[in-house]
C-alpha cells in the first residue's frame, strides 16, 4: 500500500480512538506530563509523520536532543505487539525484555511539560489514559477495557505498517533521519538497524474473553475505514 494511503489510514485510526476515549472522564489533560518518558515506542509510519512535523515546523533542533538522548538508557523492545500476539496464540515463549523504568528520564522532546510534536505524537503517547492524576498519586488507574482497546489499536497500527519497523522513539527517529528516508518503511531481510524490529501483520487480536463483545463495535469501525 502506498505511503500516503497508509498515513491517511493512520490518521483515521487516531480519530477513531479520540472519539472512543472522549467518552471517558479521565484525569489526563494538557500540562500533565508524568507519563512522558524516554521509553515510548512507535512504528516507522508514526515516526515518519513526526519527521514531517519537525521539518515543516522548523523544529530541527529536536534532532540534536535525540543525539544527546541516544547515549542514555531507555526501553528497547524485543518483540512487536503483533509478534507477541502470534507467539502467545501458539503458546510459545516470549523474548525477555527489561521492564521500562520511568525513572530513566523524560522524553527528549518534553519542554516545561509541553510536547512540541503533540499533533503528530505516536499512539503510545495518545493511549496513556488514567482516571487519577499520576503525578499527584504516583500511580495510574487505567480501565482494563481501555487497555484492551489500546492493544487492538496498536495491533492495527503495526498491521498497516507491516513492511516497516518498530523501536524506541529515539532510535526510530535517528534511523529515519532528518530527511525522512522512506527505506525504513519497507521491510527487508537485511538488518533494519540497531534496536529496531521488523513489523508483522496481525494474525490474531489480543482481546480477553470478557471484552470481546463490548469491543466489537470498535473493531467494525476500524475494519470499515475508507480512503478518500
Amino acid at each position: 500500500m502506498e505511503l500516503e494511503k497508509r498515513k491517511e489510514i493512520l490518521n483515521q485510526i487516531y480519530q477513531i480512538y479520540d472519539d472512543f476515549i472522549s467518552k471517558y472522564d479521565l484525569a489526563c489533560k494538557k500540562g500533565c506530563a508524568a507519563c512522558c518518558t524516554r521509553n515510548v515506542t512507535l512504528t516507522s509510519l508514526e515516526a515518519y509523520g513526526i519527521v514531517e512535523d519537525i521539518n515543516q515546523g522548523n523544529k530541527k533542533d529536536l534532532f540534536e536532543a535525540l543525539n544527546v538522548e541516544s547515549k542514555r538508557k531507555r526501553f528497547l523492545p524485543k518483540v512487536t505487539i503483533n509478534k507477541m500476539a502470534d507467539l502467545c496464540s501458539r503458546e510459545e515463549d516470549l523474548p525477555e525484555e527489561e521492564t521500562a523504568d520511568p525513572t530513566w528520564g523524560r522524553c527528549p522532546f518534553l519542554s516545561e511539560k509541553t510536547c512540541p510534536i503533540y499533533e503528530s505524537r505516536p499512539f503510545e503517547c495518545r493511549s496513556f489514559c488514567s482516571y487519577i492524576n499520576c503525578e499527584e498519586e504516583g500511580v495510574a488507574d487505567i480501565d482494563p477495557f481501555i487497555m484492551s482497546v489500546n492493544n487492538v489499536i496498536r495491533q492495527y497500527i503495526e498491521h498497516i505498517d507491516s513492511y516497516g519497523v518498530t523501536g524506541n522513539l529515539t532510535d526510530m527517529l535517528l534511523h529515519l533521519g532528518e530527511n525522512g528516508n522512506t527505506e525504513i518503511l519497507r521491510k527487508s531481510n537485511d538488518s533494519v538497524g540497531e534496536n529496531l524490529l521488523n513489523n508483522h501483520p496481525a494474525s490474531v487480536l489480543m482481546i480477553p474473553p470478557e471484552h470481546r463483545e463490548k469491543i466489537q463495535e470498535l473493531i467494525t469501525t476500524l475494519q470499515n475505514i475508507k480512503l478518500d
